[in-house]
């Protein structure tokens, strides 16, 4: 995002939706009604699955391992990308939306989701690391995640989260393609872009 709020002529150069009216935008995409609906109700079986999953690592006698409550970390992030993948991109999709229909909200969001996908990575290898720790005894591993230790490791996510919100390109939206990816006109074949003299 660090491109959106600071940096406006590249901004402007890479992501701009001046080629077409936002009427025509709206007309490029493909609207999946089906797909949408499916990722939603698909979603919704996850979300009530995983809040009664969420709910049970809180339960003391399994929060003081340290295992759950990287566990329950991630699981916040998954909650998030359900979110995502499950019911913002099924909206877009129904809607038939590409990078250009919510120009500002797709680059945000996807900024979010990229995001979300950096921290959730390292949330992922703190857990494997807590159980290399585990089932190999060895002391030093076990030391990092003892007592609140383990809250010290959650801030490598979050750094992780917050730089790549504004350093990392995000992802965008095309319901042509139905998928999230760096390139703003991705899968629109009849797009001919100008030239933007700076």
């Amino acid at each position: 995002m660090e491109v959106y709020f600071f940096k406006s002529a590249v901004y402007d150069h890479y992501y701009n939706c001046f080629v077409k009216s936002e009427q025509e935008w709206a007309e490029v995409g493909l609207k999946r009604p089906i797909l949408g609906t499916v990722n939603i109700v698909i979603g919704t079986i996850v979300m009530a699955i995983l809040i009664p999953c969420m709910k049970t690592m809180l339960e003391p006698k399994l929060w003081r391992n340290s295992c759950y409550k990287l566990m329950f970390f991630n699981a916040v992030i998954d909650f998030m990308g359900v979110i995502n993948s499950s019911y913002v991109t099924s909206v877009l999709a129904i809607q038939g939306a590409v990078y250009c229909t919510y120009p500002t909200f797709i680059y945000i969001y996807g900024s979010v989701g990229v995001s979300l996908w950096f921290s959730q990575c390292l949330g992922v290898m703190l857990l494997g690391l807590n159980r290399l720790a585990d089932f190999s005894h060895n002391n030093f591993l076990m030391g990092l995640f003892e007592g609140k230790n383990i809250y010290v490791l959650f801030v490598f996510p979050v750094i992780s989260f917050t730089f790549s919100l504004f350093y990392a390109r995000p992802a965008l939206y095309s319901s042509i393609a139905n998928m999230w990816n760096s390139n703003p006109y991705f899968a629109i074949q009849t797009l001919r872009l100008r030239s933007l003299s700076t």
